[in-house]
C-alpha cells in the first residue's frame, strides 16, 4: 500500500524567450509553474523545455527579488556575524 504524503510544491516564474508560443505562453510573457522541492517542473512539457533552454535559451527562469541563493545567504549570515562580533568587542 502506498502512503500518501502531503507534499508542498514550490513555484518558479519563467519567461518565454523564443519567437513562438509555447504551451499558450506568448513570446516575452512570463508564467508561474509548479516544481518539486528540487526545482524540477511537475509538467513534462516544461521539464523538456527547460532542458532545451540550456541549448537554445528558449526559456528563462526569472529570479524572485525576495529569494536568495545558498551562497548569498551564507554571505549575509557571515557579514551579520562579523558585525555582531564588532559590536560585542567595541561595546557599541
Amino acid at each position: 500500500m502506498i502512503s500518501k504524503h502531503n507534499i508542498e510544491n514550490k513555484k518558479i516564474k519563467i519567461k518565454n524567450n523564443s519567437s513562438i508560443v509555447l504551451e499558450k505562453l506568448k513570446p516575452g510573457n512570463e508564467k508561474t509553474i509548479e516544481v518539486d522541492r528540487n526545482g524540477i517542473p511537475l509538467e513534462n512539457f516544461w521539464r523538456r523545455r527547460l532542458k532545451d533552454s540550456k541549448i537554445d535559451g528558449c526559456i528563462e527562469i526569472i529570479k524572485d527579488e525576495n529569494s536568495t541563493t545558498k551562497k548569498e545567504t551564507k554571505k549575509i549570515t557571515g557579514v551579520l556575524k562579523i558585525k555582531k562580533e564588532e559590536i560585542l568587542t567595541n561595546g557599541n
